[in-house]
């Protein structure tokens, strides 16, 4: 998308009119000047801290990582229960991997595990001889197929995809890793946004929509995201104070990029009882 957005704004072709990418890409076509100011959009509002817009981009939702298993290769005594555990010699040559290197799942899975375990954690697992890929719906069907009894990093929001076939998705009991995508405006969206049918209002209402209690709500039902915007209204599941809400929520994180929240079904999690958190931050992950 960002090589696409870069050669037709040199050509002088501005077809786009909203981006919608993780934060690193985001950022980078930030620094290049790919995106103007989005304009007034009033469910901004809606977006609870630490997640917060600016000028030109809003936050749309999270991206979490697991670990995904065979259920029929893996027993549930032998199911990974730390991120530590996929280190175990039984799996050497038996672990698909996304590819660290390009950005994706991979290299926020790459990030946080250098940043939460150290370097020695990536030479262990680099002696285990991961299979990497960057077909990353394949790679999951590969895993139910039975090719791999084990795929990192696994998209919790691909879980619905894969209902009926033998696999189950594993949080680690340190937690996920995670990355915020974020929704952005592409420079010249024009005509002018006070024009009623202008492709820059129909962008900026295309953002208004997402950030609408309904639409975040049906996400996190449909486990397409952990939705930034507050979760005060409605029953007790969109309510992080509601009675209760610890025990729905025991997952735990690891803080990448500035969100400070995950979930596991889009459900959003709680901090650490003592009240520390896994990780450090890493703006450029995405």
């Amino acid at each position: 998308v960002r090589e696409r957005v870069r050669v037709e704004q040199s050509a002088g072709r501005f077809l786009g009119d909203l981006h919608h990418n993780g934060s690193t890409t985001t950022w980078l076509m930030t620094r290049d000047g790919n995106f103007q100011p989005r304009g007034e959009i009033p469910n901004v509002k809606n977006i609870e801290p630490p997640y917060a817009a600016d000028d030109t981009k809003i936050p749309a939702e999270v991206i979490s990582y697991s670990l995904l298993v065979n259920k029929n290769m893996v027993k549930p005594a032998d199911e990974p229960k730390s991120w530590k555990d996929i280190l175990d010699p039984k799996w050497t040559g038996k672990i698909l991997s996304d590819d660290y290197r390009a950005l994706g799942g991979g290299a926020v899975f790459f990030v946080v595990m250098q940043n939460t375990f150290g370097r020695e954690f990536h030479e262990k697992l680099a002696a285990q001889k991961p299979s990497f890929s960057r077909d990353i719906q394949n790679s999951e069907r590969r895993t139910a197929r039975g090719e791999f009894p084990i795929y990192i990093p696994f998209s919790l929001q691909d879980l619905n995809n894969l209902k009926g076939l033998p696999v189950k998705a594993i949080v680690p009991a340190e937690g996920v890793a995670y990355v915020q995508f974020v929704a952005a405006m592409v420079k010249n969206t024009t005509p002018p946004l006070h024009e009623p049918l202008s492709r820059a209002r129909i962008a900026a209402g295309l953002c208004q929509r997402r950030l609408q209690p309904g639409d975040q709500r049906r996400r996190r039902e449909n486990h397409r995201g952990n939705p930034p915007t507050a979760r005060n209204q409605g029953d007790g599941h969109d309510n992080p104070r509601a009675p209760g809400r610890d025990a729905r929520a025991r997952q735990r994180d690891l803080q990448v990029g500035n969100a400070e929240r995950h979930a596991h079904r889009s459900r959003p999690a709680v901090r650490r009882a003592d009240g520390g958190r896994f990780g450090r931050p890493c703006r450029r992950v995405g």
